[in-house]
C-alpha cells in the first residue's frame, strides 16, 4: 500500500511539473498601435508593435514599425494617396542618417530598441524614457511612441495564444492611406502581426484604425481619433449600426485564424471572400498579413 501511495504521489508531482512546463511553453502574440498627428502639416503617423511574450509575461520578440501618411489639400478637397512603404521597409531610403546626421538609420535604431526591451515586462517597458544612457549607443530617436505601442500591445485583450513548433520569427505589416471624406482627410491604416514557426504561420493578429483631420478654410483644424477597431471592440458598432454577422474585431480574428498553418508564400493566394466568420472586405487585411509575413525576421 505504501508503495502504491508513493507511486501516486510521484505521478501527481510529475503531472504538476508537466502542467507548469506546458504553461511556461505557452506564448502570446499581441499587437499595439498609437497615432500621432501634425495638423499643420496634415500628417498622421501610425506606430505599431508586434510583441511575443512568454508564460511569465516577458518579451521574447518585438517588432516595431511606423508609417507616415500626409494629405495634400487642393481646391477640390483632399488628394488621396497611399503610403507605399513603412519606415522599416524604406530602410536606408528613409534618409534619416543622411539628411539629419543621426547615429543610425531609423530602422536600425528601431531594431536596437526591439533588442533592448527583450526580457522586459510591461512595467519595465513603461519606465523607459527617451535619452536613457543605456540607449545612447544605438537609439537616440524619440521612443515615446515605441513605448506606447508596446504598452498597448501588452495591455490588449485581443492577444493570441500559441505553442511554437520550430524557430520563431515575428513580422509586422502596415498598410496606410488617406482619402477625402466630405472635404476632410480620413487616414486609414491596416496592421497585422504574424509569428512564423518552422516556416508556417502559427499566430496572427489584425487591427485597423480610422482617424480624421478636419479641414477648415483650406487647412487642418481638428484631429479626431477614438482608438483602433480592436480597442473599440463592440463600440465600433458594426453589429448595432449595420446588422453585421459579427463585430469587426471578431471578423478580423476569424480571418487571422484562417491563415494558421500556411507558409508565408501561400498568403498571397488567400481568399478575400467566403471566409468563415468574415464578411467584411478582407482585401486590406490580406495585404497587411502578406506584408507581415514578408517582413518576418
Amino acid at each position: 500500500m505504501k508503495k502504491i501511495i508513493a507511486l501516486l504521489l510521484c505521478l501527481a508531482s510529475l503531472c504538476m511539473l508537466t502542467a507548469c512546463k506546458n504553461k511556461e511553453g505557452e506564448y502570446k502574440l499581441s499587437l499595439g498601435t498609437v497615432l500621432s498627428e501634425d495638423i499643420g502639416d496634415m500628417t498622421v503617423t501610425s506606430t505599431s508593435a508586434a510583441v511575443v511574450t512568454d508564460g511569465q509575461g516577458k518579451i521574447v520578440l518585438c517588432r516595431l514599425d511606423s508609417a507616415e501618411t500626409k494629405a495634400e489639400l487642393t481646391d477640390k478637397g483632399v488628394s488621396g494617396s497611399v503610403t507605399e512603404k513603412s519606415k522599416h521597409e524604406l530602410g536606408d531610403g528613409y534618409g534619416m542618417a543622411e539628411n539629419s546626421g543621426a547615429i543610425a538609420e531609423w530602422y536600425k535604431q528601431a531594431e536596437y530598441f526591439e533588442s533592448y526591451v527583450k526580457g522586459k515586462t510591461v512595467v519595465e517597458v513603461e519606465q523607459i524614457k527617451t535619452g536613457e544612457a543605456e540607449l545612447a549607443s544605438g537609439c537616440t530617436i524619440d521612443v515615446t511612441d515605441f513605448v506606447k505601442a508596446i504598452s498597448a500591445a501588452l495591455g490588449s485583450d485581443k492577444k493570441v495564444s500559441f505553442t511554437p513548433d520550430g524557430e520563431m520569427m515575428a513580422g509586422l505589416g502596415i498598410r496606410a492611406s488617406v482619402v477625402d471624406n466630405g472635404g476632410n482627410a480620413e487616414y486609414l491604416c491596416d496592421i497585422a502581426a504574424t509569428v512564423i514557426c518552422g516556416g508556417k504561420v502559427c499566430a496572427s493578429v489584425i487591427d485597423s484604425s480610422e482617424a480624421t483631420v478636419t479641414v477648415v478654410d483650406g487647412k487642418g483644424s481638428e484631429f479626431i481619433y477614438s482608438g483602433t477597431k480592436n480597442e473599440l471592440g463592440a463600440d465600433y458598432g458594426m453589429v448595432s449600426k449595420g446588422g453585421a454577422i459579427a463585430e469587426w474585431y471578431e471578423q478580423a480574428k476569424a480571418y487571422a485564424k484562417s491563415v494558421e498553418g500556411k507558409s508565408a508564400s501561400e498568403l498571397s493566394s488567400l481568399p478575400v471572400e467566403n471566409v468563415s466568420g468574415c464578411t467584411i472586405d478582407a482585401e486590406p487585411l490580406k495585404a497587411a498579413l502578406v506584408r507581415a509575413a514578408e517582413n518576418a525576421r
